[in-house]
Formats: C-alpha cells, structure tokens, sequence
C-alpha cells in the first residue's frame, strides 16, 4: 500500500496540510507588457556538429549525444555510418560512442549500414565535480516560495510554502517556475495572494504571479531585478525528456531549508491520475518522470536537474508507504513545461 503527498507546506497557526477546492481556469496577473520579450528558448551552446554525408538518400542515422542533443545524419555511399567526433558534457569524460541505449555495446564505424540506425555517446559521469559545479552556478537560481492568500480586508492566516527554479529572465526580471499548488488560491474566497521569493543567499524579494494552471500543476512567478542584491541565475528547461536509467538531482528548499539537493535516478514514465477533491490544485493527466531522488515537505516546485545542468522537470508530489516510508517522486517532464511555457507567453 502507497499514498501520495503533494510536497508543499502550508502552516495554519501549527502545521496542518489543506486543500481549497476552486475554479482551475488559467489566471494571468496583468504582465502581458513584457511576456513576449522573454528568453525562454534556448540555442544549443554545444560547437559539436555531425559531417555531411555525401549520400542523402542513404539510410537515416540518429546521433544522440546524451547531453540534450541530438542530430541526424544519413549513411555514406559505401553504406557506413559517419564517425561524428566527440561531442562535449558538464563534468563528465567521453566513453565513445553504442548502439544500444544502455550504452554497453561500442560502435564500429566499419559496419555496414542495412537500416535506420541510432547511436548513442557513453559518459562516465564526475559526480563529486557535477556536485560541484550545481553549488557554483545553479543553485543560484533555487528559490524557496511562500504564499498568503488575502480578503479585501486582511490576509488569510494560512501560510503556503514551496519551492521554484529561475528558468527566464529579461532586462528586469527573473521569471520563475513552481507548482500551480504552492501559489494556489481560492478565487471565490480571495482577492490574490502575496508571493515572497527566498533566493540561495537568504534575501527575501517580493514576486508577481505571472499565470497559473492546474492542468500542469505549474506556475510562473516574476521578480523584479532592481530588488535583487546579487546577480541570480538561469537554468535552463531541457529540449528532450529526460530518459529511463539517467542519473538526476532534485533542489529544492524541503522544510525550510534554503538550497538542499539529493541525487538518485529516473526509474519510469507513468500516468498520474489526480485525486478528485484536489484538481482546482493538481489536474495532471499525462505521464510524468518518476525518480528516486528524495524530496520532503516544501520541494514541490523544485527542479528536477539532469547531468547536462538543465530542468528536466518540476517535482510536484512524492511516494511513501502507510508507514510513512519514502518510496518515490513525481516530476512534470520538460516536454510538458516548455508546451505550458509556450501557452503563457505566446
């Protein structure tokens, strides 16, 4: 027997964990000025590029380099597949380049080509320089987020508290990702809510809620730069889902803590099938990334990073036993973020 927790905290004078039954439409917050002046995709910085064939009729070959590239090429006129080179990756040496997804049966470039072929470049991942280099640079852009919904006449007591990722700026903000669930609030009992953002460094700045959506269990939130003390950063949404078997890192701020991160792996893709009584907070209906790394109280919003240092997901609710022992977590995959993304600023 399993239960699911949605990993947000909400504080009502102790502790208590609610749920506010609401309309799940689409809010936006009046930031349609600049919602189209945003960088929210992003070129491949990798200078690796494949050799062109001189058959173009020839067999299609598909070169996965496992760090969120990947290109196609054709076979030659002698019907071998094109040795691509060394492509690059973040803290990690190059193995060479499989046939099989796994990574364990090397390619030879003598083979004769008799169909459509996929190769795959192997990694040997440095976990202790990738830890590294997450503290360096990305962690800049971990935010803890708390809500406070509020009446025309006073804030609510409740308290809701998240976790977010920068994942877009501009020239006057940073925009950020988190769960429809931390920033959600019952528009028939509230006028809005008030956001503040805690950054890596501990300063607290006050955010805009751009939109939210419950058919992805994601929202937007803005803060304004001329607020910021120190410069933060953006982490990128990857442009293919992560795969089955790949190592990951979840950050969050669980419980309060300001940047927390646990290593495990991506174990599925499964349907969710959201409980009836919470849709107006979480009303996912396709397949999201299951995974090992822990998350606790507080992470849901966190991003779900791979080994290339990009968002490989939003983690939004995790796994546990009746005996309260963890099992797994949930995350929103890249291909549903940057398809909610596009229905924002486009």
């Amino acid at each position: 027997m399993k239960k699911y927790k949605f990993n947000n905290l909400i504080l009502l004078f102790s502790i208590l964990f609610i749920f506010i039954l609401s309309s799940c439409s689409i809010i936006n917050n009046n930031e349609n000025e600049d919602n189209n002046t945003i960088n929210y995709t992003y070129d491949s910085t990798d200078s690796f590029q494949i050799p062109e064939s001189n058959n173009p009729n020839g067999y299609k070959i598909i070169y996965d380099c496992n760090n969120d590239n990947i290109y196609e090429s054709t076979s030659t006129l002698d019907n071998k597949a094109l040795y691509p080179g060394v492509p690059t990756k973040p803290c990690a040496k190059f193995l060479g380049w499989f046939s099989d997804i796994d990574c364990t049966k090397a390619y030879d470039f003598n083979t004769k080509v008799r169909s459509e072929l996929t190769l795959y470049a192997g990694w040997d991942i440095d976990v202790e320089a990738l830890t590294t280099k997450i503290y360096q640079t990305t962690i800049k852009s971990n935010v803890k987020i708390t809500s406070q919904p509020h009446t025309r006449f006073s804030k609510s007591t409740t308290i809701n508290q998240g976790s977010g990722v920068i994942f877009a700026e501009n020239e006057n903000k940073y925009y950020l990702l988190t769960n429809n669930h931390v920033v959600y609030y019952n528009t028939n009992e509230y006028i809005g809510s008030s956001y503040i953002v805690t950054d890596c460094y501990g300063n607290q700045i006050e955010a805009s809620l751009v939109n939210m959506n419950a058919n992805y269990d994601l929202a937007i939130l803005s803060i304004r730069k001329d607020l910021i003390t120190r410069d933060l950063a953006v982490t990128n949404v990857c442009q293919h889902d992560i795969k089955i078997g790949d190592k990951c890192v979840s950050i969050s701020t669980p419980d309060g803590l300001i940047n927390s991160i646990s290593f495990g792996k991506v174990t599925g893709y499964n349907l969710f099938k959201p409980e009836t009584e919470t849709l107006e907070l979480n009303n996912i209906n396709f397949n999201i990334i299951v995974n090992s790394a822990y998350i606790e109280s507080g992470s849901s919003g966190g991003a779900l990073i791979d080994t290339n240092l990009k968002i490989a997901g939003i983690q939004f609710a995790s796994a546990s036993d009746y005996n309260n022992e963890y099992l797994r977590s949930f995350a929103v995959p890249a291909s549903k973020i940057t398809e909610y993304i596009k229905t924002v600023f486009n």
